[in-house]
């Protein structure tokens, strides 16, 4: 050791990596397995304290061996690693690690949190973003599988539980609610650390001495509100050790089709066929990479927006990310910068360079601009457009970069406008914002939206006949985005709130925003027919003829040259977009309809 501090990180024959550092007497090792977790000791003379760990930043990432995790002669996953000397012994002290956060993420303690997706919950958790970009990268990768497979995880887990396994004890005479909740909680929480479990074991293919004592020992570092009985830490190791050794004879008793609600499953086999339903299904099994859009100067050439696409992808080339540019321009990001940790450290971001958006969502306002601007040929620099339900801000500053003379976007939460406005200011764009109910408010303040509640008060009164565009991408379903929400493929058969609201916002678009000659694009995120092409036949049909009550439309068929050859992309003979995931390329499912105002 040197005097000095340093970091040394070194492959040790049992491919382990360890992270080292001396100052004077003080010595930290670090042991990184391949597994996500980590686990770390600092001593002083012949004490140990949690407060005095220090993190050293990891130099080489090396991957276990599964015969070298096995030999007793090296450390494995479960074990510590530990400077100390032969007076002292060194007690196992508890800490945040990747499978704690993951199971902290899949089980909330609040319930309103619940309703948030898992993923989401823990990358907002102050202890994810304390571990190394290694363990952060495990974590989420076990949320996601988690939730991914949880129907065949628990298919796998009813088959194994032959017994009723130990419950928490409460009385119904008298008893607390607050006691209740806990033994509530604790059913939960012992679910969760089993499906993590069976994840780690069957799905990726962890050390299953890894899988079962790191995720056992998961409850015993429950806090008071989660209360776990010895009985039931040992009926959870039992099962999990029992599940590694016959777990690979069951798990072809599951499939795929486990994972998706059945009512959902049997809706995309009547509207899409048996074939197709198996690729959607089969595309949300793998998590889909990241997209990029690329910010467009306003009236930028087609060799500028090009040259500009081709200086981000080069960017992070440099930072050792592997990328691809698609034919309709997003950037692929098919290996992240491997050094630069979270997103908002990637080349560009700062600078507002890009933006994050599936290259499905890029569809609705290129539709837009492309109809507005006569296919590119016409200025749009005197035309005015509304993004109804804009945030988080994709399609609002797509908009901004096409050049329209004015943008104002509409949404209906306060907080979700902050995050608009936040990727606003980064891109360097400005519009209106407004704070409002899409189904009531009108460009000219009426049905009491209040002017000063919004931003840019002064401006955001514009003049009705003035709209020519509205990009409508309703709140919906999203069964198109399963390999982003995993989540999603098991909600509930009840979505008829939604159907009500996607109708009232298209109506009121249509009948007090859009201007005579305009154009609306309707989108959503879904593979519910009910929710694209029913919605859009039934507005057009109930707007046509001799209806003299509401505004009559055309139907403005897209043509095969604006889709760029997008994958899995097809148009119905109403001209109808639809775009369907594909499991080589990662899109989300897509339906976007575009309609002319016509009287």
């Amino acid at each position: 050791m040197f005097a000095s501090s340093f970091c040394l990180a070194f492959q040790a024959g049992c491919q382990l990596s360890y992270y080292y550092l001396n100052r004077s007497a003080n010595v930290a090792v670090f042991l990184i397995p391949a597994d996500g977790t980590h686990t770390h000791r600092w001593r002083s003379g012949s004490s140990t304290s949690r407060s005095g760990t220090t993190h050293c930043p990891p130099l080489y990432h090396q991957p276990i061996s599964a015969s070298a995790a096995t030999q007793k002669s090296t450390p494995r996953a479960n074990d510590d690693v530990v400077a100390t000397d032969s007076s002292s012994e060194v007690k196992q002290m508890p800490s945040s690690t990747s499978r704690y956060e993951a199971l902290r993420a899949l089980v909330p303690r609040r319930r309103s949190a619940s309703s948030s997706f898992a993923v989401e919950r823990l990358e907002a958790s102050s202890g994810y973003h304390s571990l190394w970009s290694r363990d952060r990268a495990f974590a989420r990768l076990l949320v996601s599988t988690v939730e991914r497979r949880q129907g065949q995880i628990d298919k796998i887990l009813q088959n194994f539980q032959t017994k009723q396994q130990p419950t928490t004890t409460t009385t119904t005479n008298g008893a607390k609610l607050k006691r209740r909740i806990k033994g509530q909680r604790t059913d939960l929480y012992v679910q969760g650390v089993l499906r993590l479990g069976v994840a780690q074991l069957l799905f990726l293919r962890t050390p299953s001495h890894a899988a079962c004592k790191e995720t056992v020992d998961l409850l015993r570092m429950s806090d008071d509100d989660v209360p776990v009985s010895e009985g039931r830490i040992k009926f959870v190791n039992a099962m999990l050790r029992r599940i590694s050794l016959e777990g690979d004879q069951v798990l072809p008793s599951t499939c795929v089709d486990d994972n998706v609600a059945p009512w959902l499953l049997e809706e995309w086999k009547q509207a899409w066929g048996e074939e197709r339903t198996k690729m959607i299904v089969e595309q949300a099994m793998e998590e889909s990479p990241r997209f990029l859009t690329v910010r467009q100067r306003p009236g930028a050439t087609a060799a500028e927006r090009n040259e500009m696409i081709q200086q981000v992808a080069q960017a992070f080339r440099e930072s050792a990310a592997t990328v691809q540019i698609l034919a309709q321009g997003s950037i692929q990001i098919l290996v992240p910068p491997p050094f630069l940790g979270t997103v908002s450290r990637w080349p560009g971001y700062d600078q507002g360079q890009w933006f994050i958006q599936d290259p499905s969502a890029t569809i609705p306002a290129k539709a837009l601009y492309h109809t507005l601007s006569a296919g590119g040929t016409q200025s749009v620099a005197d035309i005015n457009v509304v993004d109804m339900c804009a945030a988080p801000g994709g399609k609002t500053l797509q908009l901004c970069s096409h050049g329209f003379q004015s943008v104002t976007a509409v949404e209906l939460s306060p907080k979700r406008c902050d995050r608009l406005r936040e990727n606003l200011e980064r891109l360097g764009f400005s519009c209106h914002i407004v704070v409002a109910d899409g189904t009531k408010w009108r460009p000219d303040g009426e049905n009491g939206v209040e002017n000063e509640n919004n931003e840019n008060s002064n401006n955001n009164k514009v003049a009705r006949t003035s709209i020519q565009g509205v990009l409508l991408d309703v709140p919906c379903t999203a069964t198109g985005t399963g390999s982003r929400r995993p989540d999603v493929l098991r909600r509930d058969s009840n979505y008829s709130d939604l159907l009500h609201v996607q109708w009232a916002l298209a109506c009121h678009a249509v009948d007090n925003i859009l201007d005579v000659g305009g154009i609306m694009v309707y989108a959503t995120c879904s593979l519910l027919r009910q929710e694209g092409e029913d919605q859009m036949n039934r507005l057009v049909s109930s707007r046509s003829g001799l209806n003299h009550t509401a505004a009559h439309l055309e139907i403005v068929p897209f043509q095969r040259d604006e889709i760029l050859d997008m994958p899995g992309c097809t148009v119905d003979n109403h001209g109808w977009l639809r775009v369907f995931p594909q499991k080589d390329h990662g899109l989300d499912g897509f339906f976007v309809g575009r309609v002319r105002k016509v009287r």
